[in-house]
């Protein structure tokens, strides 16, 4: 009899595994799409999808043992229109993994939630290899999870610099790009339901990915952009090689290799980038902004050298936004062509015509009493179409959020928040989602958990910010 009942109970799990209803062989996924229709303020420690707010609910500890639970998972609520989670809304565990290490964001493209975690492997003693990230998939309506890549090295100290791009034809494919600053190696990868290697550099200085997703029309976004020293045969060894690259491992041109060149970013469709001549007081630095298309040929990039600094060769001044040496860059707008930059005490906007090849003009938004320690969030246009620059600014060992207006003479800057925020190495950077500032701040419990403060308030309204993460408990 019980021959009998095991060969019926082998027949039935043949037929269930048959019809996919169980875990048998593959997983299951949806399609892989680049579908972001329902998505807004996509990546960071925060987005919305399809009316509900998908969110990294805090830190821990990245010691092994903790890879699960409540701080650190991605949980999920619904949201208003407005950016209103009503008092007895119901919050949902999506992620129980320690998500957000060495600032890993998390994505939604189709109906996939993308993350990165802590690995849990172990090696050939037995130690977890919590220092290694491994980068994650979860298919949102099924809940199956898939292992995009995992990092070699296992060193905490580990810079990763990666993005998703959009490619092919109407931009329908998904690809992962990543560089590993340890091993210096640079790879892209095409993702469905098996990933596959589309190109992997090595000896690689430095990148520059696009933050639009590889979204443009033939311009500077559709490409990953990477550094590599010179070549030891070179004339100058003090020079470096910019190449550019699609994401699907075509289009690999070299565009520089006679100056040293340092990437800033993707802005307005171009690759913006600086040299720096001289030291000391005559130290001068250029800030370019080249145009990249699929037609862009090898050596494009030119750029002024050192005994003609006053009059760069054609190419290079038609590129050139400003040769002044600035504190720091803090923001490269995307509107207009304008960069902000934070000039010693002052924050500055200046503002470049490439139709022109007119150089930038130089706008003072607002200058401090002294030097300040700020720490760039991000710009914001509200309903009425005022532009603010959003920042953390250090006050006796607290980051306070405020807001500086750009497009209004003599603004003042005003404090949005009495919370201050953590701004820790390895920390995912506060977000701008819809109307309000998302951020990690310590509760009196000395956790560090999800908040959020409204851009808008009014300044005499000023309060604590409002607690997001610890809610969903």
């Amino acid at each position: 009899m019980k021959k009998i009942l095991l060969g019926i109970f082998s027949i039935c799990l043949s037929v269930v595994c048959a019809l996919g209803f169980v875990g048998c062989g593959a997983p299951k996924y949806s399609a892989t799409t680049t579908d972001t229709s329902k998505v807004s303020a996509n990546g960071g420690i925060s987005c919305v999808y399809n009316g509900e707010l998908y969110f990294v609910n805090g830190t821990a500890e990245n010691d092994g043992a903790h890879n699960g639970g409540t701080l650190g998972s991605v949980y999920k609520v619904a949201i208003g229109d407005d950016g209103t989670i009503a008092e007895d809304a119901k919050y949902s565990k999506v992620v129980d993994a320690l998500v957000g290490q060495k600032n890993g964001s998390i994505f939604i493209f189709g109906d996939f939630l993308y993350y990165s975690a802590p690995s849990t492997g172990k090696n050939e003693n037995g130690k977890v290899q919590n220092g290694r990230t491994k980068f994650y998939r979860k298919d949102l309506v099924n809940g199956s999870v898939q292992e995009i890549y995992a990092t070699a090295g296992a060193d905490e100290s580990e810079t990763l610099t990666y993005a998703y791009y959009k490619y092919g034809t109407d931009n329908s494919k998904l690809a992962f790009v990543i560089y590993e600053g340890t091993s210096k190696t640079l790879k892209g990868f095409e993702i469905n339901t098996e990933i596959k290697t589309k190109f992997a550099k090595t000896n690689v200085e430095s990148v520059v990915l696009s933050e639009k997703f590889g979204e443009g029309e033939n311009n500077a976004d559709n490409f990953v952009f990477y550094t590599m020293s010179a070549e030891d045969n070179a004339v100058d060894p003090n020079t470096n090689r910019v190449y550019r690259i699609k994401p699907d491992g075509t289009g690999d041109v070299l565009l520089s290799d006679n100056a040293s060149i340092s990437l800033l970013g993707i802005r307005n469709g171009q690759l913006l980038l600086t040299t720096t001549f001289g030291s000391g007081d005559n130290q001068t630095t250029y800030i370019y902004a080249y145009p990249i298309t699929s037609a862009t040929e090898k050596g494009f990039i030119n750029v002024a050298d050192e005994n003609n600094s006053k009059n760069p060769n054609g190419r290079a001044y038609t590129h050139v936004v400003s040769c002044k040496t600035y504190d720091d860059i803090i923001f490269v707008g995307d509107d207009s062509n304008s960069i902000l930059v934070l000039d010693s005490k002052s924050v500055v906007k200046m503002h470049f015509d490439l139709t022109t090849s007119k150089m930038a003009n130089d706008k003072n938004v607002y200058s401090f009493a002294s030097n300040p320690t700020l720490d760039f969030i991000s710009l914001y246009t509200d309903g009425d179409g005022n532009e603010y620059v959003l920042y953390l600014q250090t006050e006796s060992s607290k980051n306070y959020l405020y807001r500086l207006r750009l497009d209004e003479v003599n603004a003042e800057p005003v404090k949005i928040s009495t919370t201050g925020f953590e701004v820790a190495s390895g920390l995912l950077a506060p977000k701008v989602v819809g109307d309000y500032v998302y951020g990690y701040a310590e509760n009196d419990d000395k956790k560090i958990l999800l908040y959020r403060v409204k851009i808008t308030v009014d300044k005499d309204d000023v309060s604590k910010a409002e607690l997001v993460g610890g809610k969903s408990i």
